[in-house]
């Protein structure tokens, strides 16, 4: 459904792929151009509310991101 578009982030498991760590205002602003499209967010409702407060500080409206709870 999302293809290339996914960006997959373990915060604690390490796999050739994928990011490791926490979601961070630096990880967002590299992804740019991911900003300016549709946010799907999925994880801890704690995870999800730091990155939509990360977003909107970036100036991304909350109409752009859909969290799946």
């Amino acid at each position: 459904m999302l293809g290339s578009d996914c960006i997959n982030i373990l915060s604690r498991e390490q796999a050739v792929g994928y990011y490791n760590g926490y979601i961070s205002e630096r990880l967002l602003k590299e992804h740019a151009d991911v900003l300016s499209s549709q946010i799907y967010l999925c994880g801890p409702p704690e995870m999800m509310q730091s990155v939509i407060e990360m977003l909107s500080a970036m100036g991304v409206g909350r109409k752009t991101v859909t969290m799946d709870l």
